[in-house]
């Protein structure tokens, strides 16, 4: 991705592109809904450290 964000990026690329930045990234699980009316899902995993 790019070193900026701009109005052209979507919400999910603009998250994506700071979710970078910490190391983390969405995952793809499915997408919802008929051709026009189409929904992707994604998940955020979480990295748990145990001291």
């Amino acid at each position: 991705m790019l070193n900026s964000i701009s109005e052209k990026h979507t919400p999910v690329a603009i998250a994506q592109k700071l979710l970078e930045k910490i190391d983390l990234k969405l995952s793809y699980v499915d997408r919802l809904g008929s051709r026009d009316n189409r929904e992707c899902i994604s998940l955020l995993p979480l990295k748990i450290s145990v001291i």
